[in-house]
């Protein structure tokens, strides 16, 4: 196991590898000026794996050989929140910590410019952060003071839209630090057509998406 910088081009061609996989190691580099972490690689002459440990784990294997060499950057953890690892992975996890995080995620992948900025059916403005208690109270996750900074500083520093009526927000989509379809609240004449709005705005960022909670 070998602990990189996130800019080292090892890195950049495993990812590229096997990019749906791979995507939410991609999207926290994306972000990586927003909040630090550390970067591992399983072996530095022939790479098979990649683990990045911030406030989620994000972490990418070709093989259980390549895990098994990264899982000791984890020593030190009696608990762990896990994000965007596929099932097997996770299974091999909970053998050792306590997962502190759980929710399904779909994921798709879309070569560049396949995502086209859907028409225009309503005004839609940015959320703002005074926006934020009320996103908060409406967040499965939410509720706390934990979370309405969190989600202040999504609205400040990422994509957002919200569909207004009068002075405050009735619908709205935003994108985790990953580039992650984040907290949404939508009515059902809204639906599809917000995300699709809002997961526009997000490929823009990343190049992709991929659907979270």
């Amino acid at each position: 196991m070998t602990a990189i910088e996130d800019t080292d081009p090892r890195l950049g061609r495993l990812l590229e590898e096997n990019f749906p996989a791979s995507l939410p190691l991609t999207g926290e580099l994306c972000y990586a000026g927003f909040r630090p972490h550390r970067v591992f690689l399983d072996n530095a002459e022939e790479t098979n794996g990649a683990l990045i440990i911030g406030d989620w784990l994000k972490i990418f294997a070709r093989n259980s050989e390549a895990l098994e060499r990264l899982l000791p950057a984890l020593q030190d953890f009696t608990e762990i929140r896990v994000a965007g690892v596929a099932p097997w992975i996770l299974e091999h996890l909970t053998k050792e910590w306590e997962i502190l995080w759980v929710s399904r995620c779909w994921l798709w992948h879309l070569p560049p410019g396949a995502l086209q900025q859907p028409p225009v059916l309503f005004s839609t403005h940015p959320l703002r952060p005074e926006d934020a208690p009320l996103v908060n109270r409406h967040w499965e996750h939410g509720g706390d003071e934990e979370s309405e900074q969190y989600l202040r500083r999504l609205i400040e520093d990422h994509p957002s839209t919200a569909v207004f009526e009068g002075e405050g927000p009735v619908a709205w989509s935003l994108v985790h630090w990953d580039g992650a379809m984040g907290p949404c609240r939508r009515t059902s004449h809204l639906s599809a057509w917000l995300n699709a709005w809002a997961s526009a705005k997000a490929a823009r960022r990343t190049g992709s998406g991929h659907s979270g909670g």
